[in-house]
């Protein structure tokens, strides 16, 4: 090939030159481009800026190789060759959602008024149309598929069983006492009870990865909102349930069983009711759950919504603040010795929390204060999310990573 750095090439022709580079790659680096394009690492910085100024190129964190110190790098992918990421969000209380992800965020999301909950026959016709509905409206196909969990997410396996009592009940009356010690906590579905990765794989044609909720909430908040600049972050989602996300100079940390951040897993009271991870006393047996405020319930006749109770906290309702206060105080007592061992640079509240969040961060800034070494508590920044969808974003930067051959976990 001629040097495309003689007298003739033009600032046009050495773009195409980078361009031309990410054919059969997904994304690559600076110094990657150096090497695939021959040109100088100044002549590469000054094109890939122009570039992605103009929305040809868009950029992604790639994590620091293990063992070194330092912010995440960036790689960049060729626009028009991004496909989306189909993301598919089952969470407590709500139906599964369905929504397609690009470079700039959430592009569209259907609602397919089935839970997860239910069987692979009702459930699976759902997701698939709700994609087709989709990739048909944009007409952007995905290119790979998030299943986001509200539960920890280990290789091989699907939901945890929901059974504390396994092995210490006789089979035939296992069921019946399982219903007095869990009665709020359903049976999984077979689909879900197992693997569904590749059950949804085929289903939906695509790549399918599933990861924990709140460990994509605390990634994308990592690469494009409050815990960016952050070489250790953990991100607390609170409005669907109670998780937290760890993230290590841009990786996500989920440990050996996918437990890392389930803060709700963390026993608080010794002889506690029994909890679906099939321990005791753990903080989602606590009565921690805001649409379950007695007091409130009573007041106005029904259990509250969320939108309720950010309305009564605005108004200054003395029941929701201190709901939400106490809530605080309560993760502050989980998180106490997490923020003492990884010192992180910042702790990041779920942005979809509007008025609560400030009693929310009050107490916990309160209890932490009790709880940690002075200077600790004092320099840690405890501040709001600033997505409005983080899992989006998250999911998004999964995939990418993924593709780039640096996976976030």
């Amino acid at each position: 090939m001629a040097d495309p750095r003689g007298p003739r090439s033009s600032h046009t022709v050495l773009e195409r030159i980078v361009l031309d580079a990410f054919d059969g790659y997904g994304a690559l680096t600076r110094p990657q481009l150096v090497e695939a394009t021959g040109l100088s690492r100044p002549t590469v910085t000054a094109l890939v800026t122009a570039l992605a100024a103009r929305g040809e190129l868009s950029e992604s964190a790639t994590p620091a190789p293990t063992g070194t110190r330092g912010r995440p790098s960036l790689s960049y992918r060729r626009t028009a060759m991004a496909a989306p990421v189909a993301l598919v969000r089952i969470a407590h209380r709500m139906p599964t959602q369905v929504s397609l992800v690009g470079e700039d965020g959430p592009i569209a999301e259907l609602d397919t008024r089935v839970s997860w909950l239910q069987p692979w026959d009702i459930w699976a016709p759902a997701v698939r149309e709700a994609l087709a509905q989709l990739e048909s409206a944009s007409e952007l196909p995905a290119r790979h598929v998030v299943l986001a969990a509200p539960f920890p997410v280990e290789d091989g396996h699907g939901a945890p069983e929901a059974d504390p009592l396994a092995g210490r009940q006789p089979s035939a009356s296992r069921a019946a006492a399982r219903a007095r010690v869990l009665p709020d906590f359903p049976d999984f579905p077979e689909w879900i009870a197992h693997d569904p990765r590749p059950a949804v794989a085929e289903l939906l044609r695509r790549p399918v990865t599933m990861i924990n909720d709140a460990n994509l909430a605390a990634l994308g908040e990592a690469r494009r909102g409050a815990a960016r600049d952050a070489t250790t972050a953990v991100h607390l989602l609170i409005r669907h349930g109670a998780g937290a996300g760890v993230i290590v100079r841009g990786k996500m940390i989920t440990g050996a069983r996918g437990m890392a951040g389930e803060v709700g897993h963390v026993q608080i009271v010794e002889d506690g009711p029994y909890c679906m991870c099939g321990n005791r006393g753990c903080l989602v047996t606590q009565s921690f759950d805001p649409f379950k405020i007695e007091a409130l319930t009573n007041r106005y006749g029904h259990e509250p919504s969320f939108d309720d109770l950010e309305e009564l906290t605005a108004d200054g309702d003395a029941v929701a603040l201190r709901f939400f206060s106490d809530l605080g105080a309560l993760l502050a007592k989980t998180l106490a010795a997490t923020i003492v061992l990884l010192d992180p640079d910042v702790l990041v509240i779920d942005a979809e929390l509007r008025h609560t969040a400030a009693p929310l961060i009050s107490g916990l800034r309160a209890e932490l204060a009790r709880r940690c070494p002075p200077r600790l508590a004092e320099e840690l920044a405890v501040v709001r999310g600033q997505l409005r969808d983080a899992i989006a974003y998250g999911a998004l930067a999964a995939v990418n990573d993924s593709e780039a051959g640096s996976p976030s976990r």
